[in-house]
Formats: C-alpha cells, sequence, structure tokens
C-alpha cells in the first residue's frame, strides 16, 4: 500500500488510513475530484482538471473498483499517493491555459490520443494514457523498481512555443486534427508544427483569404473566440468581430463567424477543392455567438449548432439543418437570409466600366417567396437593382427555377471601377450562378474624384447592427 501525501478533505492525518483508494468501502474515500480547477476534460476515462496553479490533476480510472463502479471516476485516490505521480506541471513560462482537448488518434484502443493543454504562449501534450500509473518498488527494502509509472516516464511532450489557442471555446476536434484559432489566426494542428518547412508556426495558417476580418479583432477579446466544426456539411467556423457587453454575456463574443468548406467542389478524380464562403452573420435579432458544438453525442446531421444570446437576453441553441422555416420563440417565420458577392473589379483605378445589366438563376421552393437584389460601386451605396419572385401558383413539394434579368441598374451605379452586388431572400432557396454584363466605361485621367460612402458601408458587420429585411410579408 502507499501512504497518502497530504492529508484532504478536511481530515486529520490521523484519521485517514494507510491508502483509501484500496477500500471498497464508499465511507472511507477521503480524496474526491478538486474544487478549485479551471478548466476539465473527460479523456482515457479519467477526468482531468486544471488546478489553481496551471498544473493538471488526473482523476481515478473508471471502473477502477469494477464494471458496476461509475462513481471512482469522481475520485482522486490515485493522485493523492505518492506512487502515482504527483500533478503534471509545465514551465511557467507558458502563462495560463487557455484550453483542454483531446487529440483523436486511430489504431489506439478507444480512438484517443494525448490530451493537448493549450496556454498563452505554448502547446503541451500529456500522455495520460500510458500504462502502469503507478511505480512500484520491490526487492531489499524497496529498492528495486518493478514497475515504472508516470513518475519514471516522460509523458509531457512540447509540442508549440509561440501560437496558442485564445480562449475555452477556440478550439475544434475534428475526426483526427484540431482546428483552433489564435491571435495570428486560424490553424490545423498538426500542420502548424512546422516541421521540414520554411514556414514558422505563426505563419502556418490556413486564413489568409479572411484575415482581414481577424485583424481587426481586438487580443484582448479573443479569449471568448469559438471554433466548430460540422461534420456533415463539411465546414469549419470561427467567430469573429469579437465584442463585449456585460448585459449579454461575461465573456466576449462574436459578431459573426467565417466558414471554410473543406469540398466546395471536387476534381473529376474526386479530389476535394476548399475554398472560403467568407463572413456569416446572424440577423438583427440575435446580439452574436458563443460556442459551437453538437446537441447529440452521435454526429447528426442536425444536431450541429451554436448557442446565441438575442437582443432581448434570450439565450438560444441555432441548429443548422435543412428546413424552410425560422422557428424562434415558438414561431415558425419565412427563414431570411442574404450574402454579398466579392467585388467585381477589373484591375483598373484609372478607367471605369459600364454596368448594363446582370443576370441571376435562382430555384424557389414555394410561392410567397422574394428575392431583392442590390448593387453598389466604389461611389455610391447600396441601390435596390431588383426584386422579384416565383410563379404564385408553385405548389408545395415542387420547385421553381428561374432566370432572371435585373435589367438596367440604378442611374448611379451604372458606371464604376468596380461592382459589387447583394442578395436578399425571404423563404428558403437556392442561388446558381450570379453574373453582370459589363461594357468598357471611361478613362478618368486628368479627373480627380472623390466620394462620400456612409461608414456602414465598410462595417461588414452592420447588417447585424439594424434589420435589414424587415419580416417580409409573403404574399397570399
Amino acid at each position: 500500500m502507499s501512504q497518502p501525501l497530504l492529508p484532504t478533505g478536511g481530515q486529520d492525518a490521523e484519521a485517514i488510513v494507510r491508502s483509501s483508494r484500496d477500500t471498497f468501502d464508499q465511507s472511507k474515500k477521503r480524496n474526491f475530484l478538486i474544487n478549485s480547477a479551471g478548466l476539465g476534460i473527460y479523456g482515457h476515462g479519467r477526468i482531468h482538471q486544471q488546478g489553481p496553479f496551471n498544473e493538471v490533476y488526473v482523476g481515478d480510472l473508471i471502473h477502477t473498483l469494477g464494471e458496476l463502479s461509475t462513481d471512482d471516476i469522481l475520485l482522486m485516490e490515485e493522485q493523492a499517493t505518492l506512487s502515482h505521480s504527483d500533478p503534471l506541471v509545465v514551465p511557467s513560462r507558458l502563462g495560463r491555459m487557455t484550453a483542454m482537448a483531446m487529440l483523436p488518434t486511430m489504431n489506439t484502443a478507444n480512438g484517443e490520443g494525448d490530451l493537448i493543454a493549450y496556454y498563452e504562449a505554448g502547446v503541451v501534450a500529456f500522455d495520460t494514457h500510458t500504462a502502469p500509473r503507478e511505480t512500484k518498488m520491490g526487492g531489499v527494502d524497496n529498492t528495486e523498481a518493478i514497475t515504472k509509472g508516470w513518475d519514471s516516464r516522460r509523458i509531457i511532450d512540447h509540442r508549440l512555443n509561440r501560437i496558442s489557442a485564445t480562449g475555452r471555446y477556440a478550439v475544434a476536434v475534428l475526426p483526427s486534427d484540431h482546428f483552433f484559432r489564435s491571435v495570428f489566426g486560424l490553424h490545423f494542428l498538426k500542420s502548424v508544427l512546422g516541421q521540414g518547412t520554411f514556414k514558422s508556426e505563426q505563419v502556418n495558417r490556413i486564413s489568409t483569404q479572411v484575415q482581414p476580418l481577424l485583424d481587426e479583432d481586438n487580443p484582448v477579446l479573443l479569449s471568448g473566440a469559438a471554433c466548430g466544426f460540422w461534420l456533415h456539411g463539411n465546414r469549419m467556423f470561427a467567430t469573429t468581430g469579437m465584442t463585449f457587453d456585460g448585459t449579454i454575456s461575461a465573456t466576449a463574443f462574436g459578431r459573426g463567424f467565417v466558414s471554410w468548406n473543406q469540398a466546395d467542389l471536387f476534381t473529376d478524380d474526386g479530389t476535394p477543392l476548399p475554398a472560403w464562403e467568407g463572413l456569416w452573420l446572424p440577423d438583427a435579432g440575435i446580439c452574436g455567438v458563443h460556442w459551437f458544438g453538437e446537441a447529440s453525442p452521435l454526429p447528426q446531421d442536425a444536431a450541429f449548432g451554436f448557442i446565441a444570446s438575442g437582443r432581448g437576453n434570450e439565450l438560444y441553441f441555432v441548429t443548422i439543418d435543412d428546413g424552410d422555416d425560422d422557428r424562434r420563440a415558438g414561431e415558425d417565420l419565412p427563414v431570411e437570409w442574404s450574402f454579398e458577392t466579392a467585388r467585381f473589379d477589373f484591375g483598373r483605378k484609372d478607367a471605369t466600366k459600364g454596368l448594363r445589366d446582370g443576370f441571376m438563376e435562382f430555384q424557389f421552393g414555394r410561392s410567397g417567396q422574394r428575392v431583392r437584389v442590390l448593387v453598389r460601386t466604389e461611389k455610391t451605396g447600396w441601390e435596390l437593382w431588383k426584386e422579384f419572385g416565383p410563379d404564385s401558383s408553385l405548389p408545395r413539394g415542387q420547385v421553381h427555377v428561374v432566370t432572371e434579368s435585373f435589367g438596367v441598374p440604378p442611374r448611379a451605379c451604372n458606371e464604376g471601377t468596380w461592382f459589387q452586388v447583394r442578395v436578399e431572400v425571404l423563404g428558403a432557396g437556392e442561388v446558381h450562378g450570379i453574373s453582370l454584363d459589363i461594357t468598357d466605361g471611361s478613362v478618368k485621367s486628368g479627373r480627380n474624384t472623390r466620394s462620400a460612402v456612409p461608414v456602414a458601408e465598410r462595417d461588414p458587420f452592420e447588417t447585424n447592427r439594424s434589420p435589414f429585411l424587415n419580416r417580409w410579408q409573403p404574399s397570399a
């Protein structure tokens, strides 16, 4: 038996048996999960807890006392004995722990690999699946090691020195990797190591195309950043537009999130082609996004979603599914959604182009839906171009695919060095394509042009501040 490391549970040393771990009498148990823990996670059949000084306490293995016993997972009997090693510690220069997650690993007994701990200044891996945990001594005067446990092995592996996840929700667990947000951008854990490449940690990222959005986030607020992985949608999300409002949440949250599609298209040989899908924003009734995750222990199509706060202090779990309606506060409402294209930019600032017409192929799902098309240039804000819908006789269960001409654009937007289109939709539908009919314009040599663009037009999150669809009423 082993002598307890120190008195616990408020008991005097004399009241503790030689090892409360070795008894089946629950009344004699003395060492339980610590009550001053920070982060925590379950993995390898044990609970791991962050201690008050950044150390990691590892609990007892579930079913230690038999297959019918499960409450032993709440015990710290092993951690309280010298033969089972001290709590796991890392250099203080790594700073505060910000997140913990298990790294999925194949060819293992349970599909789990190292426990990955993210700190302010680096990433560390703990191999808490190594067996045995206990060091047993024997021989003459107990000087011979019969088994070597954690205290005689290196189970701590330093992975990254500078970058790390910014907060407890800033790590998304993929089927065989981690996707996380750092102050430098978005990364895959296995790719960011930089081994065998000229790229160091901070530039080994995948978020270059959306980096201007991420760079606008205040580093102080990144502790509230969240990342998520939608398995059925082949997408990874990360919140941005970080803000803080003490009347909504005790921590910072994102006004929107960026989306990376792992398989936007496929080549002829089946190779997936990823693509960034830009910034996604909830509607004006939502203040921001706190967390991404599954509402089911198993990955189901409609189980993935995010926790968001409403402007009336409501708390929603928003699911992403194929439904035609937005169910909110017990009421079914037509889905409202919108998107903005990238700029149709022609690479010259000294000459303009003319805009004659535009076309869109759109798939309607039912009668009463509406589509609104707006356009802008470097000289104007958004101008309404066209509003249209399906045939009023469209029966349920059928779709209506239309190719719509936008016609002559608004006079203020018929010429410019670039054009941008915004589409606002009431009701679920699909956009199959957008094209513009462009002609040569004029050369601006010798002419100075100045234009006043509202600040709202430069704020990508502005649509989350005020309603833009105002709940269109479907026609009868």
